[in-house]
C-alpha cells in the first residue's frame, strides 16, 4: 500500500504544471448565473501609456471581437498600445453583465488594453463581474487564449474546466477511499460465554 502511495505521489509531481500567466481571467458558473473573474499582475515595461481616458463602459464580454470590460465604472484609465493575440476568445457575441467590482481593466485586441491610471507596474489586479441567468456555453469559450504584451506578459482568458492534474489527483483520491475501504480492519468481535 505504501508502494501504491508513493507511486501516485511521484506520478502527481511529474504532471505538467498549469501555464503560469501574468494576469488570468476566469468565467465560471456557479448556479444559474455566469463570474468572471481577473486576477494578476502586469509588468508594463516596454510598453508606452499614449492616453489618459474616464472609462464609460459597462462590465461585459465581447467573446467573438476579444473585448473584455471588467471592474468599477467611471474611473480613471490610461491605454497602453502593443497587446496581440487572436482575434477572439470564444464565439459569443455582446454579453453584459449585471454587476461588475474591482479594478477598471478594458481589454480590447483590435485596440489596446485600458488599466486604472493609479496601476504602477507589478501591482496586483483584481476585478470580477456577474452575468445573471445565462449559461455558460452562451460565451463560446473552449480553450484558453493567450494575449501577450510588449514587456512578454500575458493575460490568458478561459473558461473553468477541471485540468488534467487536477481529474488525476481526484482519482488517486477515489482510489484511496476505496482502497480504505477494501482494506479496513475488520471490527473485533465480541464474545460472550
Amino acid at each position: 500500500m505504501k508502494k501504491m502511495l508513493c507511486s501516485a505521489m511521484m506520478a502527481l509531481g511529474m504532471t505538467a504544471a498549469p501555464a503560469e500567466a501574468a494576469v488570468t481571467v476566469v468565467f465560471q458558473q456557479v448556479g444559474s448565473d455566469v463570474v468572471t473573474t481577473l486576477t494578476g499582475t502586469l509588468d508594463l515595461s516596454g510598453t508606452v501609456p499614449t492616453t489618459n481616458y474616464q472609462s464609460a463602459a459597462d462590465g461585459g464580454a465581447v467573446p467573438s471581437s476579444a473585448v473584455l470590460s471588467i471592474g468599477g465604472r467611471a474611473a480613471p484609465q490610461t491605454r497602453y498600445a502593443g497587446i496581440t493575440g487572436p482575434a477572439s476568445y470564444g464565439t459569443g457575441g455582446t454579453i453584459f453583465a449585471n454587476v461588475t467590482t474591482g479594478d477598471s481593466v478594458f481589454l480590447d485586441v483590435n485596440d489596446a488594453l485600458y488599466l486604472p491610471s493609479a496601476y504602477l507596474s507589478g501591482g496586483l489586479l483584481n476585478a470580477s463581474m456577474t452575468f445573471n441567468n445565462i449559461s455558460l456555453s452562451a460565451f463560446g469559450i473552449t480553450q484558453a487564449t493567450v494575449y501577450r504584451l510588449t514587456s512578454g506578459d500575458t493575460i490568458t482568458v478561459s473558461a473553468a474546466v477541471p485540468e488534467p492534474a487536477t481529474w488525476a489527483l481526484m482519482l488517486v483520491g477515489f482510489g484511496m477511499v476505496a482502497g480504505a475501504a477494501r482494506f479496513r480492519r475488520r471490527g473485533t468481535r465480541v464474545r460472550f460465554a
